[in-house]
């Protein structure tokens, strides 16, 4: 096929079509770099294609060249507005690769504009409200992608989250919990639940879930030292005095 498209240019070396279709199958093929000459010779005979700054976009991406994807992406963005996936490619690239979160915000409310209820957008904007601290929005959010999908471990993980930095430690605990029927024995939410009820002096419960870490192999110093800890405040003398020694044993 690229043979062909190339005979195609050879007799009409004016043709966007030619150097388009050349550019995708290029593409498919995994050559980057070619693709993405191809793809910039078709935006000399026609800039406005939106197609082209995507494929452009998504391949520069790729080749982890973030800034010039985000600025094809933008291209693609002033070409077509009412477009998905150039909003929502740019907007993860401005989360997660340049953490610049105000500006994924707007990228992601952009797709949403295009594509109602999509659970992908609305969980980045969750993630991108949390990096800013604004932990009621963030939870709002988190709280529209459950709707969504009602068995989602993250949504209901980083709900945990959220509700504990608003200090909700009730609401933070059965969203843990919640994480954990669909998780079961995640170390995470596991660590969250046991750092909750030390918060809330719930001595008996930290013992239990920092047991079942202990349980899942999870034997660091740190757990023994709070196994001892709670232990010996809950009267529980000779459990106290096995961590202890336990904890002498791995320093050793």
């Amino acid at each position: 096929m690229v043979a062909l498209h190339r005979q195609v240019l050879e007799s009409r070396p004016d043709s966007f079509r030619g150097w388009f279709q050349q550019a995708e199958e290029l593409k498919c093929q995994g050559f980057l770099i070619e693709a993405l000459h191809s793809f910039d010779r078709a935006l000399q005979y026609y800039q406005h294609d939106y197609y082209s700054w995507y494929y452009r976009g998504q391949i520069l991406e790729e080749i982890n060249s973030f800034l010039e994807a985000i600025n094809s992406y933008k291209k693609a963005c002033e070409i077509k507005s009412n477009n998905y996936w150039a909003w929502y490619n740019q907007g993860c690239i401005w989360q997660e690769k340049i953490e610049n979160y105000q500006e994924s915000i707007i990228c992601f409310f952009n797709a949403l504009k295009n594509k109602p209820e999509d659970y992908w957008s609305i969980y980045h904007l969750a993630k991108a409200y949390y990096a800013q601290k604004k932990y009621l929005l963030s939870l709002n959010y988190l709280q529209q992608a459950l709707k969504i999908r009602p068995h989602d471990y993250w949504s209901y993980y980083w709900q945990g989250v959220c509700q504990q930095k608003l200090h909700q430690w009730q609401n933070a605990r059965y969203s843990y919990q919640k994480a954990l029927e669909i998780k079961p024995s995640d170390y995470w939410t596991l660590k969250q639940l046991a750092t909750l009820a030390e918060i809330q002096c719930l001595y008996q419960d930290a013992i239990a879930f920092y047991s079942q870490l202990e349980e899942m192999g999870e034997d660091t110093e740190d757990i023994y030292y709070k196994l001892a800890q709670y232990h010996q405040i809950l009267g529980n003398k000779s459990q106290a005095l096995h961590y202890q020694q336990l904890i002498t044993t791995k320093s050793c």
